[in-house]
């Protein structure tokens, strides 16, 4: 019997060792999936990404009626523009970043040519559904704002803007209670 175990033992210990040793085994670990490309000629110019807790991406995509913001995941959720209304090639563009949640809101800053610029929010479940959280410009409530604003799960968000008095200030608009 002490023979039966060790002999068991020892197979139990050299398959251990064995499976330390083993590289890993090459596959699949990850799938990709292509969302969007200026080499369909669908869109000349795309915008950095943001996706949310379901993966579903927002970005700004140039197509040939201007900047517009374009949600999709390349899979199970067509490309969709969400605002084709505020198409205008060189009146309208997007900041650098933008950023989806969870409940598909959308958080940008836009500069409408020669009026103002913007921090909207954009219901990505609807098209052309956006509030204003923020202008700037003449005739508005700030002198200036910042590219990058931030939205959370809940709707709450926060931004940068230069106020009438020449002060940056960061300004959290909170969800209502």
């Amino acid at each position: 019997m002490k023979t039966v175990c060790t002999r068991a033992f020892l197979i139990g210990f050299a398959a251990l060792s064995m499976l330390r040793a083993q590289s890993p085994i090459s596959g699949k670990f990850y799938e990709y999936y292509l969302v969007a490309s200026t080499q369909s000629g669908q869109f000349s110019a795309l915008g950095a990404p943001s996706m949310n807790d379901y993966g579903l991406l927002a970005f700004m995509g140039q197509t040939s009626i201007g900047q517009t913001i374009w949600t999709g995941d390349g899979n199970t959720h067509a490309l969709v523009d969400i605002n084709p209304g505020s198409g205008n090639p060189g009146v309208v563009t997007f900041g650098p970043q933008m950023q989806i949640n969870t409940n598909n809101t959308v958080i940008t800053r836009d500069e409408i040519s020669g009026t103002s610029s913007n921090i909207r929010i954009w219901n990505a479940n609807a098209t052309d559904s956006y509030t204003y959280l923020a202008r700037a410009g003449t005739g508005q409530q700030f002198n200036g704002t910042f590219p990058a604003p931030s939205i959370n799960k809940s709707g709450a968000s926060v931004f940068a803007v230069i106020t009438r008095s020449g002060q940056t200030e960061l300004v959290e608009q909170a969800t209502a209670k």
